[in-house]
């Protein structure tokens, strides 16, 4: 480890950007050389995330944002790839006082969903609204965003979304249209609130993302949300299977 430890930074947090996330910050223990550098690796990478009960949910939570703070406080700001990979379980779990919960309650339609969606945590506005990111890898949250608010991906080339649910059907717009250099989009299971209207801002959203023109492949299989075919007229490659029903 000491001959490790010799190496130059670049080096060293090139190394700890292929572990995950936590193991890389545990690194800090070993000495003095490595206290610090988990800080800048432009990699955060949670996947198999374990999401057992609602105190693992904070756990997490409380590890994200105390991760991004301390990042922040050493001058680092820059992220370039972002992956989150969390383990799904089907036991119901509720949670009062969180506000998506409370809004799908309202319909007995939504009590199957409610026990799929109970666990899915929601990520720090830092990371929906990062702008140094590259490649963006999400599985299993929920993703829930006051419309008025905007996304901004100006860097992002890679999104891979799976196993993710949103409110509104203008929410998965807002989103493309706030990655202007995407090159590489993979969606599976994207799925919507039913019950949530079209609205005259998702009429005038669909218009401004009629086209992702560096959007070169497209693997979509089970998707819920309505997509504009216009986004797709550059591709080189694109799969598409639709939703069974």
């Amino acid at each position: 480890m000491d001959r490790l430890g010799s190496l130059p930074d670049d080096i060293l947090t090139r190394i700890l950007s292929s572990v995950p996330t936590k193991q890389a910050v545990a690194t800090s223990i070993l000495s003095k050389r490595w206290i610090h550098l988990w800080r800048y690796v432009p990699v955060l990478d949670f996947t198999e995330t374990n999401m057992e009960d609602l105190e693992s949910v904070r756990r997490f939570k409380e590890f994200v944002s105390s991760f991004l703070l301390l990042r922040k406080a050493a001058g680092n700001h820059s992220i370039n790839t972002f992956i989150l990979g969390i383990q799904r379980y089907s036991s119901p779990i509720h949670a009062p006082g969180d506000n998506y919960l409370d809004m799908m309650r309202r319909t007995t339609y939504h009590n199957t969903l409610i026990r799929k969606l109970t666990l899915a945590p929601s990520l720090p506005i830092s990371i929906l609204t990062c702008t140094t990111l590259v490649v963006l890898k999400l599985r299993w949250f929920w993703f829930f965003k006051d419309a008025n608010s905007h996304y901004n991906f100006p860097s992002l080339k890679t999104l891979h979304l799976k196993d993710i649910y949103l409110h509104h059907q203008h929410e998965f717009t807002f989103l493309l249209d706030a990655c202007p250099l995407l090159e590489d989009l993979q969606l599976s299971n994207i799925h919507f609130d039913p019950s949530a209207r079209f609205s005259s801002l998702y009429r005038k959203q669909q218009l401004r993302c009629s086209s992702l023109k560096r959007l070169n492949k497209a693997d979509i299989t089970d998707h819920g949300c309505y997509f504009m075919v216009k986004s797709l007229s550059n591709v080189e490659f694109l799969r598409i299977q639709l939703c069974k029903v």
